[in-house]
């Protein structure tokens, strides 16, 4: 039987095949304790934080934003019956629904980090699950898209000359 080597953990030694810690235990709980202890977010430096106000300046900004997109989403309805009709309304539907969602990503990516820096906190946990239920209305208002793609001809959907040009 060959004996198992324990010599490359710190603390630990070989005995018989079987590990054997040479450190006292309380030692190893007070190591323990240490590494489980988070830091308040008050305590850490500014330079080892997240700056969000690279995405939003403040609350405010977030809000208008977040209105905005869900008084979008709930105008994209629009779309249901006319997406098919021509390339025009098809190409206006497809660029208002990824305007959506980048609007969208940008209101998670603030929401879920601040979400992040306190997870006990009650109202970071309330912006976030706020963004989820608008991506959830996103999905419900937006079901007809994919069924609308492919019930019609490529070529009724794409035609260059009914296509807006970008200015």
């Amino acid at each position: 039987m060959s004996e198992r080597k324990f010599d490359f953990i710190p603390g630990v030694e070989n005995c018989a095949g079987e590990m054997k810690v040479s450190f006292p235990i309380e030692e190893y709980k007070n190591r323990l304790t240490k590494i489980r202890q988070i830091m308040d977010r008050e305590k850490i430096e500014t330079k080892y934080t997240w700056d969000l106000t690279k995405i939003f300046t403040n609350i405010d900004e977030f809000n208008n934003l977040y209105e905005e997109t869900k008084e979008e989403i709930n105008n994209y309805k629009k779309y249901e019956n006319i997406m098919g009709d021509n390339a025009n309304n098809f190409y206006n539907a497809i660029n208002d629904y990824y305007n959506i969602s980048r609007k969208l990503e940008k209101l998670y990516s603030y929401a879920s980090l601040q979400y992040d820096e306190n997870t006990s906190n009650n109202t970071n946990q309330a912006l976030e699950l706020k963004v989820r239920n608008l991506y959830d209305e996103l999905t419900k208002v937006t079901y007809f898209i994919t069924p609308t793609i492919l019930k019609k001809p490529l070529p009724l959907l794409y035609s260059k000359s009914t296509f807006p040009t970008s200015a």
